[in-house]
C-alpha cells in the first residue's frame, strides 16, 4: 500500500514539474518568436528607408550632373516642398 502511494506521489509531482516547465518552455518561445519578428519589422523599415535615400540620392546626383553639364545652377527638383502641392490646383477667388 506505501510502495503504491509512493508511486502515485512521484506521478503526480513530475507530472506537475513536466506542466510548469512546458508552460515555461511555450512563455519564454513566445516572447522570442515576438521579440525576432519585432527585430525583423525594424530590420525591413530601416532597409526600406535606406534604399528610399539611396534612390533619392542617386536621382539628385543624376539631376546635379545633367543641370552641371548644362551650365545651369538651379535647385533640385528633389528638396523638400516648402507648400502644399495641391495649392496649385486651388481655385483663385
Amino acid at each position: 500500500a506505501t510502495r503504491t502511494h509512493f508511486n502515485q506521489r512521484s506521478l503526480a509531482f513530475i507530472v506537475l514539474i513536466s506542466g510548469v516547465l512546458g508552460g515555461l518552455l511555450i512563455v519564454f518561445s513566445i516572447l522570442l518568436l515576438c521579440k525576432y519578428c519585432l527585430n525583423r519589422k525594424n530590420l525591413r523599415e530601416t532597409e526600406q528607408m535606406k534604399l528610399l535615400y539611396e534612390t533619392l540620392n542617386q536621382a539628385s546626383l543624376l539631376d546635379s550632373n545633367r543641370l552641371y553639364h548644362r551650365g545651369i545652377r538651379e535647385f533640385s527638383p528633389l528638396e523638400p516642398r516648402r507648400s502644399n502641392p495641391l495649392d496649385r490646383y486651388q481655385i483663385a477667388e
